[in-house]
């Protein structure tokens, strides 16, 4: 059965400015424990770490609204509280994931992720409602800077203080998630590198 094309064109408009009206960006709280109440932790003389990768779509989104599962993203959220006595000096660039096949990657910075993303990026966008206009623009940069504010940056930890942050890694989990990976702290102050395995 057809639709009278005035009609279905009517249909069509109206239901694009449900859409539009609809369409945004939510920036959600991160809920974030002691290093030593997640399963996935470690620790040395010097610092406690642990993990918690969003390996699944329900994760993903809980944090940031879309699934970068999808667009080829793992996202993982690293915290870190320095035991010693001096200060920490954090360097994202020594923070290095390790698959089940032991290969290592390095964390992509968020601007890099959105533009090594390519056409994936508006994927992004099209799974988060968000189809054009002004509104979409917002909700587009509102996107970009909650991957940005997320993400752990390099600083320097003072004795006693724990932070925390995304790493944002350009790997594609299978059924099985970030199981058995982990994550490498390669400059520890103990003088080795500090090893969390994801459980």
């Amino acid at each position: 059965m057809f639709l009278p094309r005035i009609m279905a064109s009517t249909t069509i408009l109206a239901l694009l400015l449900s859409l539009s009206s609809c369409a945004g960006y939510k920036v959600h709280p991160v809920q974030v424990k002691p290093p030593e109440q997640y399963d996935s932790s470690a620790s040395d003389e010097s610092l406690y770490a642990a993990v918690d990768p969003l390996d699944n779509e329900q994760k993903v989104r809980g944090i940031f609204n879309t699934d970068l599962n999808k667009a080829g993203f793992l996202a993982v959220n690293v915290i870190i509280r320095n035991d010693s006595d001096e200060p920490f000096q954090i360097d994202k660039k020594q923070v290095y994931l390790v698959d089940r096949n032991g290969i290592q990657l390095l964390p992509t910075n968020a601007e890099q992720m959105i533009q090594s993303a390519g056409t994936s990026i508006a994927k992004w966008y099209l799974i988060s409602g968000i189809i054009g206009g002004i509104s979409a623009s917002r909700a587009k940069k509102k996107m970009r800077d909650d991957f940005i504010n997320k993400e752990l940056t390099d600083q320097v930890i003072p004795s006693g203080v724990a932070i925390f942050g995304f790493l944002y890694y350009q790997h594609i989990v299978d059924e099985q998630g970030a199981k058995e990976y982990k994550i490498i702290i390669g400059n520890s102050t103990a003088g080795k590198p500090l090893e969390v395995l994801i459980k």
